[in-house]
């Protein structure tokens, strides 16, 4: 995680931007999943992620979308080295955790046949807080700043 440097200008109010790798976040969470006895692979979380913010990014644009006149790039790619603001990834957030739910649900649902314990949340469950994530997620990442529209007379 990076902190970006503030330069004090008069007038201006300015907040620090909290940014990182998309990388450096399925680390942290594949740790947390992993201690809780998920299944889950890396490879799993970081498909999972990608997945999800590409999805996020398709309602609304993502910071390292901008270049420094504030013009969208029309065409980028979203990899593990992509840099995510922590309040992007606070938006998808969510959606990632309901969808790694739902994957090691259907996992677990899976190796019911072979004997296995399941434990957790049932893949029907799963999937409804996945969706319902989705759904909340289209709506807090579609935002804008503040515009006003003057009419000529």
């Amino acid at each position: 995680m990076q902190f970006e440097t503030l330069v004090k200008t008069k007038g201006i109010t300015q907040y620090p931007k909290i940014k990182g790798v998309i990388g450096e976040y399925c680390n942290v969470l594949y740790d947390e999943l992993l201690t809780s006895g998920y299944s889950l692979l890396l490879e799993d979380v970081q498909d999972i992620v990608l997945s999800d913010v590409r999805k996020m990014a398709g309602w609304g644009h993502l910071e390292c979308q901008l270049v420094a006149d504030e013009t969208a790039i029309l065409t980028f790619d979203i990899d593990l080295s992509t840099v995510l603001l922590a309040d992007e990834w606070v938006v998808v957030e969510p959606v990632v955790r309901s969808h790694c739910d739902l994957v090691q649900a259907r996992r677990m649902e899976g190796s019911q046949a072979l004997g296995v314990m399941a434990f957790g949340l049932q893949s029907s469950e799963a999937l409804q807080n996945y969706n319902m994530a989705v759904e909340t997620m289209k709506k807090e990442a579609f935002h804008n700043a503040p515009f006003s529209v003057d009419y000529d007379d």
